[in-house]
């Protein structure tokens, strides 16, 4: 359709513009205080508001310092320690690159000062704190080395002990000294390793003063020894110098790495109170920036309410010339926009006919493209019937999923119930005769306990085809649980439930089943009589099921009568 020259838009945007000639010689009254506005947003947006991004900066960078100093008590290698140091280092840094951009906006003198005094102790600080971390670190690597060697020197001790006390007589002069050495050998080496389970000082002294005259007591019974004895222990006496005669002993390190370690918690300490002054000091920084902001932005919102309170008159005019509008737009748009929404609910609702085009204008077109669009919905209507159609076909492959065995791909014990209830319902009925088939693998527990449960679901799903070849298709088979499976016969006498059970047992035995080969299976065999439920006749089955297995299995039984019949009947 060809649309009008002077179409809604057309007739709208001129209304628009009228508006906008009648209310731009009023706002012009307003341009000279927006002018001011805008001279204290530039001062702001050039000055105080960097200042407030770089104290905020200074102020996030310095509480990153405080958690440094913390993070020097875990450290326990020298490679952490240099990270560690590195990563102050680059912190501090940056936060000097901070205070020199701070600097040259004009900040507070005094205050910057004292963030950069903080920052330069802080500096100093975690440089000694890194020295004595590190003489902690060599402590704790030397004792522990120290005392690995102890530990197999003291398994070397007790080795060397039995050797030399066998091959020494008890009347030799050197069985006494070498007995006595080797025992205050032993005492110096146990004390040395239990010395890192020790924090008290009063004990490490005494244990000091205790390593220092065993040390002595274990030279003096060297002393007594003959010389080829001393040359025998020679090796065994210098492992034990290095770690007994060297000064200080073992214990006396020890206790001077818990010094140290106790001046690196003082130090630590330290770095937590400059590094919590430094936050301190950039925090009041910040604010005190924030306020001289926040007054900058008080005054700006001085100078806007005079403005807004000017425009208001430029408003009330702008509101009159929008009412005429409106009326305007009531009568030429949304009337018709109306009537057309009225079309698109009915045709929505299925009912509706033909869209009325009204006019060449822009509605007009909306009136055509909804003709159109009505034409679609109909077409997309049909293709969403094939669709409930597909989802009818899967709602049935649903219930057969929940009627069904999961392993056997036979109905369930579920489906198997409800057959029951409505095959007893239609004897009760009409008369017919009913039977049941319960059939049971033999040994199936054999099976999962010799080649596991992955062979005996296939020997399962075996015996499930088979059943399924042999029945009718007007019986109902089924997995009853475990191994024991029901087929429900109805129309169907005890004689011929028993020979169609025989059947499926001469089927099962001569059949080869994958990994175990040869399988029997043993039959009960039950009828309907007068007042039997589900359960009357499953028991039934499953007694006759028991008199199979009691005579030896691979057999069909047949409810309280003596008739069995055996694979060779």
């Amino acid at each position: 359709m060809t649309r009008s020259r002077f179409g809604i838009a057309f007739r709208l945007i001129g209304g628009l513009l009228t508006v906008v000639a009648a209310t731009t010689l009023v706002s012009l009254a307003g341009f000279f205080a927006l002018y001011q506005v805008g001279q204290q947003f530039s001062w702001t947006a050039h000055s105080e508001v960097p200042r407030l991004v770089a104290a905020s900066r200074l102020s996030h960078e310095s509480q990153r310092i405080a958690f440094i100093g913390p993070t020097f008590r875990k450290i326990d290698n020298h490679f952490t320690l240099a990270t560690k140091m590195g990563e102050a280092n680059d912190k501090l840094a940056s936060l000097e690159n901070l205070i020199q951009s701070f600097s040259s906006l004009g900040a507070d003198s005094a205050i910057i000062e004292d963030i950069r005094t903080t920052s330069d102790l802080l500096r100093q600080h975690f440089a000694s704190l890194a020295e004595v971390v590190g003489h902690r670190i060599d402590a704790e690597s030397e004792i522990q080395a120290r005392w690995n060697m102890m530990v197999k020197l003291g398994e070397e001790i007790r080795a060397q002990s039995c050797i030399f006390r066998g091959a020494v007589r008890h009347e030799a002069p050197d069985w006494l000294p070498i007995a006595a050495w080797t025992d205050v050998a032993n005492a110096l080496v146990s004390n040395s390793i239990a010395i890192l389970g020790y924090k008290n000082r009063s004990q490490l002294k005494g244990l000091a003063t205790r390593l220092d005259d065993l040390w002595h007591e274990a030279e003096v019974q060297y002393g007594r020894m003959t010389p080829n004895m001393q040359a025998r222990l020679s090796p065994l006496r210098k492992m034990l110098a290095e770690n007994a005669e060297t000064s200080p002993n073992f214990a006396k390190r020890r206790l001077q790495l818990l010094e140290a370690e106790q001046a690196e918690v003082g130090m630590v300490n330290r770095a937590e109170i400059l590094s919590s002054s430094l936050v301190i000091a950039a925090t009041d920084l910040f604010v005190k920036t924030q306020n001289e902001v926040d007054g900058r932005n008080t005054k700006v919102a001085d100078i806007i309410n005079k403005t807004s309170k000017l425009l208001a008159g430029a408003v009330a005019f702008t509101l009159l010339v929008s009412i005429i509008m409106l009326l305007y737009i009531n009568r030429s748009v949304i009337q018709r926009l109306t009537a057309l929404r009225t079309a698109m609910t009915d045709h929505a609702q299925g009912g509706g006919g033909p869209v009325e085009i009204v006019g060449n204008d822009e509605i007009g077109e909306m009136s055509c493209a909804l003709s159109y669009f009505v034409g679609v919905i109909k077409n997309r209507e049909d293709k969403l019937h094939a669709i409930n159609a597909d989802l009818s076909q899967a709602h049935s492959n649903l219930e057969k999923i929940a009627v069904t065995d999961r392993l056997t791909g036979l109905y369930n014990r579920a489906k198997l119930d409800e057959v029951f209830t409505s095959e007893i319902a239609c004897v009760e009925r009409l008369g017919n005769p009913f039977a049941i088939i319960l059939a049971d693998i033999d040994h199936f527990k054999l099976i999962n306990d010799t080649h596991g449960h992955l062979v005996g679901d296939s020997v399962l799903n075996e015996f499930a085809t088979i059943l399924r070849r042999m029945t009718r298709d007007t019986d109902t088979a089924g997995r009853w649980g475990g191994e024991e499976f029901l087929v429900i016969c109805p129309k169907v006498d005890l004689n011929d439930a028993f020979a169609l059970a025989e059947r499926i047992r001469a089927a099962v035995a001569k059949h080869s089943f994958p990994v175990v080969g040869k399988k029997t299976c043993s039959f009960g065999v039950a009828s309907y009589r007068s007042g039997d439920t589900a359960d009357t006749m499953v028991k039934r089955a499953d007694e006759a099921l028991y008199k199979a297995k009691q005579h030896g299995r691979d057999r069909v039984a047949i409810e309280s009568r003596a008739l069995t019949c055996n694979a060779h009947a």
